[in-house]
């Protein structure tokens, strides 16, 4: 579980964070990257579908997300 203190919001440290989440998975091969995020965090969810993170299923008060990512390879 990662999430940026709420004192923190703002700085651009979660986009940061992502980002190089990406670069691994990428750098690794990888499809892509998937997340659960709370299905009343809109925030988070903006923030997601805004860095391209499409909702694929809902289980409960949960919503899983999935970006597809391009090799570079």
């Amino acid at each position: 579980s990662i999430q940026v203190d709420r004192s923190y919001h703002g700085q651009g440290l979660g986009g940061t964070m992502m980002d190089r989440i990406e670069a691994l998975a990428n750098e690794k091969g990888m499809e892509g990257v998937e997340l659960c995020v709370q299905e009343t965090n809109l925030r988070a969810r903006s923030f997601y579908q805004e860095r391209g993170y499409q909702p694929i299923w809902r289980k409960g008060s949960n919503v899983m997300m999935r970006k597809r990512l391009m090799s570079q390879g």
